[in-house]
């Protein structure tokens, strides 16, 4: 007697990660932080030359 034996299922492609991607993702996500910080400080150090030379001082 001849018995059938059913494929194994194959794993299905949806839990698959491209490492590629994740690292690119991760470097992005880390250095945006830093790259969004350097306009905030010159835009400050504007702001505060602007205000010195509005603003009068009392010497």
């Amino acid at each position: 007697m001849v018995q059938l034996i059913a494929p194994k299922s194959k794993p299905a492609v949806d839990n698959v990660v491209d490492l590629m991607e994740a690292l690119r993702r991760s470097v992005r996500q880390k250095a945006a932080p830093a790259r969004a910080a350097k306009p905030a400080k010159k835009l400050r150090k504007a702001v505060a030359r602007l205000i010195d030379l509005l603003v009068p001082r009392h010497r």
